[in-house]
Parts: structure tokens; C-alpha cells; sequence
């Protein structure tokens, strides 16, 4: 009987291969370039300032913390997947409808999770005002885009990708309770 992983994986990787313009939605959303895209959309947003001059700007420690965030993210993903190990569901599960060519290697957790819930969340806590920009809601909605995205093109279980997840929002609350003060 497969586990509860394993049933909602084949629950929303079976919608993949059921149209082309949901395969390819998702296949952009969850491409590295797209990622990298939206990665310097959200610097721009935080590093953007029109009352500041450029050298002002250079200096701005809201562009830091969302560095040093997505930075320290990432580092624990890679000790975690060498530590865990868990391969990829097309290299272990039958029938798995993989929409891009993905290495194989480790799935858990997920670092395209990870990251795009710390640039959120770290985006989202810089400043009190960001909140209210429709930016930051977007970059939310593009973020569960991007988790549910990782399961529907067959790279990553739902436990890789929520875990994943949960890890880049605590280490962006966590360092921006650290350096909260320094912010303003």
C-alpha cells in the first residue's frame, strides 16, 4: 500500500501530460531561469529606493539580509540532502510523468522550495510597508506556484517540497529576528 507521499504525488504529477499549456506553465514557472529572473526582480525591489542615491542604495542591509537568507538556505539544503539522501520519485516510482530532464540525485528536501520561500518570506519581514505591495503578494503566489510545480513535474514528493519550504521560511524569520534592529 503506498503511503500518503506517494499517493499525493501521483494525485498531482497525474495532471501532468493531461495538456500542453498546463506542462509548459509549470515547466517555466519551476526553470532555473525563471528562478534567477524573479530572484533579481525581488533584489531590484528591496535594493530600489528612489529618495536614496546610488552609494546609498550600495549600502542598503535590507539587500544583505535577503542574500545572507537565501545563502544560509541554501547551505543547509545541501548538508541535508547529503545527509538524507532520498532519490528523486522517477528514479524509484513507476509511471511517473517527469516533464524535465532533472539529474538524478537527491530529492529531499527541495532547494527550489527552499529558496523561493526565503526570498518570500525574507522579502516580505525586510520592512512593515513592503507588505502591503502587490509585489510581495505576487512573489507568495509565485512561490506555492514553484512548490506545486517541483511534484507536478515529477522531481520532488509533496514531503520534500513542504519540508523544503518550512526550512527557507524559518531560516528567513530566524535571521531577520537576529537583525531585525540593523534593518531599518
Amino acid at each position: 500500500m503506498p503511503d500518503i507521499n506517494e499517493t499525493i504525488f501521483y494525485g498531482v504529477n497525474g495532471l501532468a501530460g493531461s495538456s500542453k499549456y498546463l506542462d509548459n506553465f509549470f515547466i517555466t514557472i519551476t526553470s532555473d531561469t525563471t528562478m534567477v529572473l524573479v530572484f533579481l526582480a525581488a533584489l531590484f525591489f528591496v535594493f530600489w529606493d528612489r529618495r536614496k542615491t546610488f552609494v546609498e542604495k550600495l549600502t542598503n542591509k535590507r539587500v544583505y539580509y535577503v542574500l545572507l537568507t537565501v545563502i544560509i538556505t541554501m547551505a543547509l539544503i545541501y548538508v541535508l540532502k547529503n545527509i538524507f539522501k532520498i532519490p528523486r520519485p522517477f528514479e524509484v516510482l513507476e509511471g511517473v510523468n517527469q516533464l524535465i530532464a532533472e539529474n538524478t540525485g537527491v530529492s529531499f528536501p527541495s532547494g527550489h522550495s527552499a529558496f523561493i520561500m526565503s526570498l518570500a518570506t525574507s522579502v516580505y519581514f525586510i520592512h512593515p510597508e513592503y507588505r502591503k505591495f502587490l509585489f510581495v503578494k505576487v512573489l507568495f503566489v509565485f512561490a506555492f506556484l514553484v512548490i506545486y510545480s517541483r511534484v507536478f513535474v515529477g522531481v520532488h514528493y509533496p514531503f520534500d517540497v513542504a519540508v523544503g519550504a518550512l526550512i527557507g521560511t524559518i531560516v528567513a524569520i530566524s535571521i531577520f529576528k537576529i537583525f531585525h534592529k540593523h534593518l531599518s
